[in-house]
């Protein structure tokens, strides 16, 4: 047994100096139920505001999907660069070796910009972009991902369709809560 621990120990350290990197790896046994909670929880936060329920689609899962394991392979948080859809991005770690992330707190975290957001003078704030993504009332379509960078850092992508956050449509897609 020793001998093929020193066989993948050796292996291991010939991919790393030939500059082998592994692909990030996405959880995929939980990630339906991290897409499904992600959605029930977009579903509820939209109808304070009005805003009908998003739909899982498979193509904007793919989309966001591929882009979080891209973010966990470097470790930037930044968003996919002339990206047609609106998109969210969001980034957690804990000390725990198995940190994971449900599909609840990010959806969750991007609202609460809703204490930010003034409603008297509707419009685009650094501030409040996630949540009035998170709310907009055009957007019919929704597509999560999750990955897990080698240091343990988990990367949330969710994009939307059509997206968000035009300037002069806020007042007709981001309403107060009921």
């Amino acid at each position: 047994m020793t001998g093929w621990l020193t066989i993948f120990r050796t292996v291991a350290l010939a991919m790393l100096v030939a500059g082998f990197v592994p692909r990030v790896m996405a959880q995929p046994h939980g990630l339906e139920a991290f897409r499904q909670q992600a959605l029930s929880t977009h579903t509820a936060l939209r109808e304070r505001h009005g805003a009908a329920p998003l739909v899982l689609d498979a193509e904007l899962n793919d989309i966001a999907q591929d882009w979080a394991q891209r973010l966990a392979s470097t470790g930037a948080m930044q968003h996919r660069p002339n990206n047609r859809f609106g998109e969210n991005i969001f980034v957690a770690w804990g000390s725990q070796r198995q940190f994971d992330v449900n599909g609840v707190r990010p959806v969750q975290w991007w609202y609460d910009e809703v204490k930010l957001y003034d409603f008297n003078n509707p419009g685009f704030s650094m501030q409040t972009g996630h949540f009035t993504q998170v709310v907009w009332k055009t957007s019919t379509r929704l597509g999560c991902g999750k990955a897990q960078a080698a240091d343990g850092k988990v990367f949330i992508v969710c994009n939307y369709d059509p997206p968000g956050n035009f300037q002069g449509r806020f007042p007709q897609n981001v309403d107060p809560a009921r």
